[in-house]
This record gives C-alpha cells, structure tokens and sequence, in this order.
C-alpha cells in the first residue's frame, strides 16, 4: 500500500492520498486486502492479468472485493498486466479494443464482471506504467474530488471516450 505521512486535517498540511496497489497472480487470495477496504483507502489500483481481467469465481475470485470496495466509494482502477514488461518496461498496445479480438470468451466475461462489480479499466497504460498512474491518480485524488469525478478524471487521462462509453454500456 502507498501509504502518507501526512496527518489527515492537520492544518495547513495538504492532504496525502492514500492508495492501495496490488498485482492480481494465481493463489491470490482477496480476504488478505479485505481488511483494508475500511482504513482510508482513497483508490484502489489493481494489476490484472494482461487479458484485463481479475479471477472471477471460485475462492480467489476479487469480484465481491471489487463491489465492497465501490460500495464504500473506494474507486478500483484496473491497469492491464503486461506480457512485455519485463523485457520492454515503456511497451504500450496500440489499444485495448484491438488486444480485445484475441482474447477468449471466459476472459471477456472475467473482464466484464470486474466492471459490473465497480471495477474502472484504464485503456492505455499497462503495468509497466505503474508508478507514472500511481503519481496522476495520487495528484488527483489530492484534491479529494468525488467518487464519480475523480473516476471520470482519471479515466479520461488514460482512456478514450469510446472506450469509457463502452465500460457504461457493460454496466448498464
């Protein structure tokens, strides 16, 4: 977790997002970040598997996680894993529409499900970008906007309106 040092309230101090990062891998179990979903928490940013997708059944499934922490009004940001990562750290797909063509039906549903629960996919970065979205989100979230606002405001930096047009359609 992206923790601050600042004392929230204290006068004349600005106020220090609190974020919390994780890398979704296989055996990851949800109850271990449970108990952080009522500590603060201004944002969630989840590194999905490069699909986009979180395991969504069984006892590793994040889809209830995803939903308790929407429901709290802790935004979840989910930033693509990244298969070239490792050997290419700025690696960047064209867009995620076109990675979308060869990904396999239980994938999509994966996807669609964290969206369904509350989850915010960000269409451009992927996780080899982490530190550069913890920094945008950290600056946004300074000025502690809404829920909905400090989603829409992250979502179009890192995503297009076609792509947030489509999340809506999935949720509705």
């Amino acid at each position: 977790m992206i923790k601050s040092n600042t004392v929230q309230g204290k006068k004349g101090e600005a106020y220090q997002p609190n974020i919390l990062c994780f890398q979704v891998m296989p055996g990851l179990e949800p109850e271990l970040y449970s108990p952080l979903l009522e500590s603060g928490l201004d944002a969630i940013i989840i590194g999905t598997v490069p699909t986009g997708g979180v395991p969504n059944e069984g006892e590793f499934s994040f889809i209830t996680f995803i939903r308790r922490a929407t429901e709290l009004g802790v935004p979840v940001f989910l930033l693509r894993g990244s298969l070239c990562a490792a050997r290419k750290p700025k690696y960047e797909y064209e867009s995620y529409r076109r990675d979308m063509r060869v990904i396999y039906e239980p994938e999509i549903d994966a996807i669609k499900a964290s969206i369904k629960a509350g989850g915010t996919p960000l269409e451009r970065p992927d996780i080899s970008m982490l530190l550069e979205v913890v920094e945008t989100i950290r600056k946004i979230y300074t000025n502690r906007p809404g829920y909905d606002e400090g989603i829409g405001e992250v979502s179009r930096r890192y995503s297009s309106l076609e792509f947030m047009n489509e999340i809506q359609r999935i949720r509705q």
